[in-house]
């Protein structure tokens, strides 16, 4: 479900925005930069290659594309703390005018970034997951809690920002 819809939103010019975490995360900047869409991925730490390491070739790539950028309110060879972490959710919050989850735990970092957002005023859009799932659980404590917009498909996220605005697109960040 990310893959196809951050493929087309990202086709449509809407930027994608991103901690840069495995999974959801880095399943988003994978389909910007196959669509050639734009893209700013968040890092909790300015060093050479942020974590996660494991996606340095991928940071590369999003640095080498046309209209994206690994961006970090650190300077250069700061190393990730928690509390880094936590400010960058901030960040990837005030930066997008609307942030949409997907299989989001319910101690998952992505939360911060709801939280954020709702208190910003943003839009707020969730993929829930099936309810049996330990990974969906975020997502269902956020739409029992504030009453988030549930996202199926590209049109549901057109309705929290128009065709020009930025998305967040954030899991375990």
């Amino acid at each position: 479900m990310t893959n196809e819809l951050v493929a087309e939103i990202a086709a449509e010019g809407t930027p994608v925005h991103t901690g840069g975490a495995y999974g959801i995360d880095a399943t988003a900047l994978r389909a910007t930069l196959r669509v050639g869409g734009r893209a700013v991925v968040w890092a909790a730490a300015a060093s050479i290659s942020p974590p996660p390491s494991g996606h340095a070739s991928l940071f590369d790539q999003a640095s080498a594309a046309r209209g994206c950028a690994v961006v970090s309110e650190m300077p250069l060879g700061t190393a990730p703390t928690r509390w880094r972490f936590v400010s960058r959710s901030l960040l990837l919050a005030a930066a997008t005018r609307a942030t949409v989850i997907a299989e989001v735990g319910i101690r998952s970092g992505a939360l911060a970034v709801c939280t954020h957002a709702h208190e910003l005023g943003r839009g707020l859009g969730i993929i829930p997951g099936p309810i049996t799932s330990s990974t969906s659980m975020g997502c269902h404590a956020l739409l029992r809690q504030i009453g988030t917009q549930v996202i199926t498909c590209s049109a549901d996220v057109r309705e929290l920002v128009d065709p020009h605005a930025m998305l967040a697109l954030d899991s375990a960040a």
